[in-house]
C-alpha cells in the first residue's frame, strides 16, 4: 500500500509536530510518520518534569544572545543560522501560546525570576524563560492536528528516501517499515521533512526515548545530505539508582555530598563546595570550565554510578530546585534524603544534518529540523535552546516544505494534486541556500555519503590533518567485505516477527489528507518508489531479532566505552575497529542471502542496524580527527588538566 501527501514529516517530537502544523496551515496535505508513538522522542522523554524554553528578553536582547551562542559554541556555530534562530524564538513562543493555545509555565514571581537558578546553562544573564509540560502541549497539538486533518502514522519507521532520476534527484517520498503489519510500505510526497531526533540511540546510557533510533542521519546521508559538528554531543549526569534514566537536576549540585573514590575532586571541603557551586550553573558537561572535574569524577565511578546525598536547606529553597524535589517525591517516590547514584548519560546532539536558513538540506524537496540538525549550536549549547530550536526551525521547515510542494504540484511533478493552495507562491533561488554546501571552516565535521546500494553503509574515510570532513563512497558490492572473524560468525537468518509486544498503531480517524492511492502516481515518482522498495527487498542485509539485538548492544557498549566524555586516540581507534567489525558482520548477512526470501521484518532490522553503525562510524571518525578539546568534546590525551 502507498500513501500520498504534499508534505511528509518524519518524526513525532516537538519539531516534527510543529513542522506538520505549519505545513498543513499553508494548505499542504500533510502526513506525520514516526517510529514510535506521536508525542515521542526526546521532546517528551519521561525522565524529567518537562521542557525549559529560553529566548531573548526583548528585541534589544537578541544581539547579546546571538553573540553568547557563538561564544559558548566556541566559534563552531553558523552565524546566519544563529541569527535566524534567535530572531525566531519570541515569535515562536507567541505562536505556541496565542495560536496553539499552549499554557506555558513562568517563574512564580518576579523575585523567583531574578534568582540565579533561572540563568540558563552556560549563559551569563537571565533571559525570557518559559516551561512546556507534555500534557498541555499534547492536548493543544492534538486539537490542532485534528482540525487541520493531518494524518498520523505511528510505529512507522523510515527505511529509505526515494529520489527521482531526473529533476536534479528530487526526493519524492519514502519507504517505511510498518510495525503493525510487519511490512514495508511506500509513501509519495512532494516534500519531505526529517525531524527524527538526535544521536542518543547509539549509546548504552541515554536520556532519550527508545524511539530515538539514530538511524535517519545515515539514510539522509545516502540521499546526499551532509553532517556538521557531529562530534559535539551533550553528556549529562543522570540517576542509575534508585531508578534509572532520570535527569539529575544540576541546580542541586550545590547541595550534593558526593563520595568520590577517584580522587579527582578536591580534598578540601571549601574547594569542593566551590566546585560544586560552579557545577550547579549548567546541566551538560563541558571541558571549557574548571568544574569539568565533577563530571570526570562521576564518569570514573563507572556504570554503577557515584553515590550522592542531597542536603537541602530548611527554607529558601530556589523554585527550580523545589520543583525538581517535589517531582521526584510525587512521581518517583524518592525522598530528598535518599541515597542517589549518578552516572554520565548521552543526552542531546549539538550537531547533525546541515541545513540553511530555510531548513533546506541541499537535496531538492528535503528539509530537516530539530535535534537531527546542526549548525545553530556549536561545541556547547545554552540551556533551553534545544526546545526553541525545534519550534523555530520546525515552523520554518513546515512553511518551506509546503511552498516547495506547491511549486511541484503546480508543475504536476511528482504528484498531480492541482493548484488548490491559498497564499502566494514563493520560489527560492538555489543561490539563497548555497551556504548549505560544505565549506572548509576550521576542523568542523562535515560528512557526506553516497550509498550505491540500499543495504550496507560502509565508510571509506578520507583522513585529513585539519578537517573532519568525511566522504564515504561505496562502489563495490557486499562481497567486498572480509569474511567473518570467528567472533562475528553467525549465519542465522530469521523471518520471525519480534514486534508483537509493540502497541497497535494509532491512526487519526479524522485524517483524510493523506489518502490511499487510488489514482495513478506520476510515472517517475512511482518508478522511484518502486525501485527503492525493490532495492531494499533484493539487496538489504536481513537480520534475525537475536543478531540485531546483539549487534546493537555491542555498538552501544563500544560508544559508551569510548565516545562519552573522556576520549582518546587509542580508545577512538579501537572503537572504530570494533564498529567496522560489526559492519562486516552485517555485510556477511547481506552476502549470504542465498535463496532465502527474507521477511520485511528482518530487512527492517538490517537497514536500521546498518544505518546506526554508519552514523556511529562517522561520529567516531569526527571525534578522532578533532584532536583539541573544545566544549563538549574532551580529548583527555591532549587535554591539560587545570
Amino acid at each position: 500500500m502507498c500513501t500520498e501527501s504534499d508534505v511528509l514529516v518524519i518524526g513525532g517530537g516537538i519539531a516534527g509536530i510543529t513542522a506538520a502544523i505549519e505545513a498543513a496551515r499553508a494548505g499542504a496535505a500533510t502526513t506525520i510518520a514516526c517510529a514510535g508513538p506521536l508525542f515521542g522522542g526526546s521532546s517528551f522523554y519521561p525522565g524529567t518534569w518537562g521542557l525549559g524554553l529560553i529566548g531573548p528578553e526583548s528585541e534589544a536582547d537578541e544581539a547579546d544572545l546571538i553573540a553568547t551562542i557563538e561564544d559558548v559554541g566556541c566559534g563552531m556555530a553558523d552565524h546566519e543560522l544563529v541569527e535566524v534562530f534567535v530572531r525566531g524564538i519570541r515569535p515562536a513562543i507567541a505562536w505556541l501560546e496565542e495560536d496553539l493555545g499552549v499554557p506555558l509555565k513562568r517563574p512564580s514571581s518576579a523575585q523567583s525570576a531574578s534568582d540565579k537558578t533561572f540563568i540558563p546553562c552556560f549563559d551569563h544573564k537571565r533571559r525570557l524563560w518559559r516551561g512546556i509540560t507534555r500534557q498541555t502541549f499534547e492536548a493543544a497539538a492534538q486539537r490542532t492536528l485534528k482540525t487541520l486533518d493531518v494524518n498520523v502514522l505511528e510505529r512507522t519507521e523510515l527505511m529509505e528516501l526515494a529520489k527521482l532520476h531526473e529533476d536534479d534527484g528530487a526526493v519524492c517520498g519514502a519507504v517505511f517499515f510498518d510495525h503493525a503489519s510487519a511490512s514495508l510500505r511506500t509513501s509519495a510526497a512532494s516534500s519531505v521533512i526529517l525531524a527524527a531526533g538526535g544521536t542518543g540511540g547509539l549509546f548504552e546510557r541515554s536520556l532519550t526515548s527508545a524511539d530515538v533510533l539514530s538511524s535517519v542521519h545515515a539514510i539522509a546521508m545516502s540521499a546526499g545530505c551532509e553532517l556538521v559538528n557531529i562530534e559535539f554531543m551533550q553528556m549529562m549526569p543522570g540517576l542509575v539508582s534508585p531508578v534509572r534514566g532520570i535527569v539529575f537536576n544540576e541546580k542541586t549540585f550545590r547541595y550534593a555530598i558526593p563520595e568520590d573514590a577517584s580522587g579527582i575532586l578536591p580534598h578540601s571541603e571549601d574547594a569542593r563546595a566551590d566546585l560544586l557551586e560552579a557545577r550547579s550553573s549548567h546541566g551538560p558537561f563541558t571541558c571549557r570550565l574548571d568544574d569539568e572535574r565533577v563530571d570526570r569524577a562521576i564518569d570514573a565511578a563507572g556504570p554503577s554510578g557515584m553515590p550522592v546525598r542531597l542536603r537541602f536547606p530548611s527554607n529558601n529553597i530556589p523554585e527550580f530546585v523545589q520543583t525538581f524535589s517535589t517531582w521526584m517525591q510525587q512521581s518517583l517516590n524518592i525522598a530528598p534524603t535518599d541515597e542517589l547514584r549518578i552516572a554520565m548519560y548521552a543526552h542531546a546532539a549539538n550537531g547533525g544534518i546541515r541545513i540553511d536558513r530555510n531548513a533546506w538540506t541541499g537535496v531538492k524537496g528535503l528539509y530537516a529540523c530539530g535535534e537531527l540538525t546542526g549548525g545553530m549550536h556549536g561545541a556547547d549549547r545554552i540551556g533551553g535552546l534545544s526546545s526553541a530550536n525545534g519550534l523555530v526551525f520546525g515552523r520554518i521547515a513546515g512553511k518551506a516544505a509546503a511552498r516547495h510542494a506547491k511549486q511541484v504540484s503546480c508543475a504536476d511533478q511528482p504528484l498531480n494534486h492541482g493548484c488548490t493552495w491559498g497564499g502566494t507562491s514563493s520560489r527560492r533561488d538555489d543561490a539563497e541556500a548555497s551556504h548549505a554546501r560544505l565549506d572548509d571552516v576550521g576542523a568542523s565535521a562535515c560528512i557526506s555519503l553516497q550509498r550505491k546500494d540500499a543495504a550496507m553503509l560502509h565508510a571509506h574515510m578520507d583522513e585529513t590533518a585539519d578537517s573532519t570532513c568525511i566522504s564515504p563512497a561505496r562502489e563495490d558490492t557486499a562481497t567486498s567485505y572480509a569474511y567473518m572473524d570467528e567472533m562475528c560468525a553467525s549465519a542465522c537468518i530469521s523471518t520471525d516477527r519480534d514486534d508483537a509486544a509493540m502497541p497497535q498503531t494509532r491512526m487519526d480517524e479524522a485524517g483524510t489528507s493523506a489518502r490511499t492511492v487510488e489514482r495513478s502516481l506520476n510515472a517517475s515518482c512511482e518508478e522511484a518508489l518502486g525501485a527503492a522498495l525493490n532495492g531494499l527487498r533484493m539487496s538489504a542485509a536481513p537480520l534475525s531479532a537475536a543478531d540485531a539485538d546483539r549487534i546493537t548492544r555491542d555498538m552501544r557498549h563500544v560508544m559508551g566505552q569510548h565516545a562519552m566524555i573522556t576520549r582518546t586516540e587509542d580508545g577512538l581507534s579501537e572503537a572504530l575497529a570494533d564498529i567496522e567489525c560489526l559492519q562486516r558482520e552485517v555485510g556477511y548477512h547481506q552476502a549470504c542471502r542465498g535463496c532465502v526470501i527474507p521477511s520485511d521484518s528482518s530487512i527492517a532490522r538490517g537497514v536500521r542496524v546498518a544505518s546506526q553503525l554508519a552514523l556511529a562510524h562517522a561520529m567516531l571518525r569526527a571525534m578522532l580527527n578533532r584532536r583539541e578539546s573544545i566544549g563538549s568534546h574532551l580529548r583527555i590525551d591532549t587535554f591539560k588538566d587545570r
